[in-house]
């Protein structure tokens, strides 16, 4: 069933997440793999490789955790993270907390380029 499907799996570094981010890549299905770990992640995603599939490791926070750190030279935070958490402790009006929303604004409309052009080419490769 999952063959040329993408999968996006959550928590995909251990347990159940890697169990079925594995399960669905045997079947053929394309792999991103998303979860707090990116190490980790990187290993699952070169483990589906070495068989011959095709998987992406995504760094990610789903919701706000008490592991992500506050300063963003420390490997752990995101950079979403770092601007949202940062939003809250600026006066409005300061040129950093422009800054902030400017950053957060250019995140956005990445986001939403990068939703379109998927879906996009998902389009074009379904039709040709």
């Amino acid at each position: 069933m999952p063959k040329d499907k993408v999968a996006i799996v959550t928590g995909a570094s251990r347990g159940i997440g890697r169990s079925i981010a594995l399960a669905l890549a045997g079947e053929g299905a394309r792999i991103v793999a998303v979860d707090l770990g990116l190490p980790e992640t990187e290993a699952l995603v070169a483990e589906i490789k070495a068989v011959g599939g095709e998987a992406l490791a995504v760094q990610m926070v789903i919701g706000n955790r008490s592991a992500i750190t506050f300063d963003p030279r420390q490997p752990m935070i995101t950079l979403t993270s770092g601007i949202t958490m940062d939003m809250a402790n600026t006066a409005l009006g300061t040129p950093w907390n422009q800054a902030l929303w400017t950053m957060a604004v250019v995140l956005l409309v990445i986001s939403v380029t990068f939703v379109v052009v998927v879906r996009r080419l998902s389009r074009r490769r379904e039709v040709g």
